[in-house]
């Protein structure tokens, strides 16, 4: 109700008029096209849920649907285009955008919440409750193709996942978002990462509050981050017992060895070390 709430505040003192012509979806950004797509992607797995009777797996890809992309997303990354005075293409656009998502929302949301979804309708199509249509006596949502972009949707995605390590990385290290970085370095063999850093890098930037973000490939830079594992005596000898002593002693004496082969350095001369009676390495 929160988004029906913040759409109406906004589209009623504007004027929006739903029947009115729509703005192409080639000349709408890619956030709006982006929801429009994944809202596609949910209409088929309410197809999907409610025709195997599972309709928790519906409901459950909504609420995140709602929280993470709707909510946290689009509405947030939105607000100033429903904000700003002056109307044009960009602001319909916006207005289209949120109302044809709440209402495809709103005949999903039908048969697991049916008097919500009835109110949400009433208050989403204009004399719907003076002429005594019903949300339940609307057809189902099916999936349009020609709104679906498997592309952006993964490109997005990549972005949104960008957006929560960074911000996990802030905290990590407790620096607030409200000071200013001078550089994110992304690495990765994911190539709608890297996309995703191509195409929306300003967002990626005002999101984390930093000056620039930059892709270094696995082949040009080699790898970031390296990884030492180191076993947990006490842990491990409690769970292999005699087994873990005896590999402690035999990777002593493999390094021992390493070392040996390896020879003592004088200077610039190298000495080799007899590894065995008769036997020089």
């Amino acid at each position: 109700m929160e988004h029906l709430c913040f759409f109406c505040n906004y589209a009623r003192p504007d004027g929006f008029d739903p029947t009115l012509s729509q703005v192409p979806l080639k000349d709408r950004p890619d956030i709006d096209r982006w929801i429009l797509s994944d809202l596609q992607k949910l209409v088929a797995l309410a197809h999907k849920s409610f025709q195997t009777f599972n309709a928790m797996a519906f409901c459950l890809e909504a609420e995140r649907f709602v929280d993470d992309k709707l909510s946290n997303w689009y509405v947030r990354r939105n607000r100033r285009r429903f904000w700003k005075s002056e109307k044009g293409d960009d602001k319909d656009a916006a207005y289209q955008t949120l109302y044809e998502v709440l209402l495809t929302l709103t005949k999903l949301f039908a048969p697991v919440m049916p008097f919500l979804a009835e109110t949400m309708y009433h208050n989403l199509v204009p004399g719907a409750q003076e002429r005594g249509d019903s949300v339940h006596l609307c057809p189902y949502p099916e999936v349009n193709e020609a709104l679906r972009d498997d592309t952006l949707s993964a490109d997005m995605d990549a972005l949104l996942d960008l957006v929560s390590l960074g911000s996990a990385a802030r905290n990590t290290v407790k620096i607030k978002v409200r000071q200013p970085l001078a550089e994110l370095k992304v690495q990765t063999s994911q190539e709608s990462v890297r996309r995703a850093v191509e195409r929306f890098g300003d967002q990626l930037c005002d999101e984390l509050n930093i000056a620039r973000v930059t892709f270094l490939s696995n082949k040009e830079f080699g790898a970031l981050v390296k990884t030492n594992y180191t076993a947990d005596a006490k842990i491990s000898v409690q769970r292999m017992g005699r087994t873990w002593e005896r590999s402690t002693k035999r990777f002593r004496l493999w390094r021992l060895l390493g070392r040996i082969r390896g020879g003592v350095g004088h200077g610039d001369r190298r000495e080799q070390l007899p590894l065995g009676p008769g036997r020089e390495d």
